[in-house]
């Protein structure tokens, strides 16, 4: 037995042990990463074939150059046989911390002082790239230790859609005139049926915006999040958006039962808030 929010009991069925340990296997796997350049145009004309080339596909488009970095990751097993090796730790440090965030964040500091700087420096940090192949458990390859500090807008479009609305955010930046030193970062999901997922009843192409922490980030996120609605884009929920409920209902078919759940569940907002009400009420 468990409560609501108000009090009243409702029974929720127990999970068996073995429901529980097919979870736990389920989420026990490696994934063989491989890490390699390759020109931005490519990457966009033919996103859906390299979406579904691999377990799991993204790639980091540094504006003002016409490169990305692509990441590739494949599922294996625990216990499974694989000619690729771990990652020797030389190297795991000299890629995450000595270069993906010493250097990174000496050239935002640059950047900061001089922002012509900044297309020069994506350059450098795309020619700079390598080719990385090596084997490790799930959180060991999908988790990076992250030391610089940023603000960040990521909205899940429709599959098709998406290397449409990245070419609309280039020509935005170069029009505009903005010097962005981070990556955009892209990546896929297949369809789901989860009431508020961002990829509910459809397979989806994730566009995230970032910028360094001390540049204010509305001035660019308010002319990319119309871009972004326009496709039918649907924001992460815990990153920044401006969307309140009647925008949120236009997106999620099942918007509305679930608010009515919430308030089934919890009518006087206990484990609410002044933005969740903004949102669901």
């Amino acid at each position: 037995m468990v409560a609501r929010a108000g009090g009243l009991p409702i029974r929720v069925a127990s999970k068996s042990l073995r429901s529980v340990e097919a979870l736990r296997n389920a989420l026990s796997f490696d994934l063989v990463a491989e890490e390699v350049g390759g020109d931005i145009d490519e990457i966009l004309d033919n996103w859906e074939t390299h979406a579904r080339s691999a377990d799991h596909f993204e790639c980091f488009w540094f504006p003002h150059t016409d490169r990305a970095q692509i990441k590739r990751n494949t599922r294996l097993a625990p216990d499974a046989a694989h000619e690729v090796g771990p990652r020797p730790k030389w190297k795991e440090f000299l890629d995450e911390e000595l270069v993906g965030n010493g250097a990174f964040a000496a050239a935002l500091a640059l950047g900061r002082a001089v922002p012509a700087s900044i297309p020069y420096a994506n350059r450098i940090a795309t020619a700079a790239l390598s080719h990385n192949r090596y084997r490790g458990t799930n959180h060991g390859v999908f988790v990076s230790p992250r030391r610089v500090r940023f603000h960040e807008m990521e909205y899940a479009v429709p599959l098709a859609d998406g290397p449409a609305v990245v070419r609309e955010i280039r020509s935005l930046i170069d029009r505009r005139g903005w010097r962005i030193g981070f990556p955009l970062e892209l990546r896929t999901t297949a369809a789901d049926d989860v009431a508020l997922s961002t990829s509910t009843g459809r397979e989806s192409m994730y566009i995230a915006t970032h910028v360094p922490q001390f540049v204010e980030p509305q001035p660019i996120f308010a002319e990319i999040e119309p871009l972004l609605r326009v496709a039918g884009g649907r924001p992460h929920w815990g990153k920044m958006h401006t969307l309140g409920r009647a925008d949120l209902a236009e997106l999620y078919p099942r918007f509305d039962e679930f608010c009515a759940l919430r308030e089934q569940m919890d009518p006087q907002w206990r484990f609410g808030s002044n933005y969740l009400k903004k949102l669901f009420g």
